[in-house]
């Protein structure tokens, strides 16, 4: 699979991921780029995703999302790694 390098991250850009909502089957989310954040952790940068889904929507990131992984452009470009309990969206960060 190719990936997309962290340098063409762009704010806007369109995608998707894939993951598992209910049972076995494996569901894709659209996703959204809000910004990419330089120096989130120490020597890590994360891309910070807005997702589309009538579950996303209902329920939020859920914790077992995690690990799910993004695409961009056709091309693997990080997997869910962070999200944020309180949030009124489903927002998302994904390490490269």
């Amino acid at each position: 699979m190719a990936t997309l390098p962290l340098e063409r991250v762009r704010r806007g850009m369109k995608g998707y991921g894939l993951t598992v909502f209910d049972g076995f089957t494996i569901e894709p989310f659209q996703v959204e780029v809000i910004d990419v954040l330089r120096g989130f952790l120490p020597k890590q940068d994360i891309i910070l995703m807005r997702g589309d889904h009538p579950v996303l929507a209902r329920a939020g990131v859920l914790g077992g999302m995690s690990g799910s992984p993004i695409y961009l452009e056709g091309k693997l470009v990080g997997a869910l790694a962070y999200g944020w309990r309180f949030a009124k969206e489903p927002i998302f960060g994904v390490t490269p």
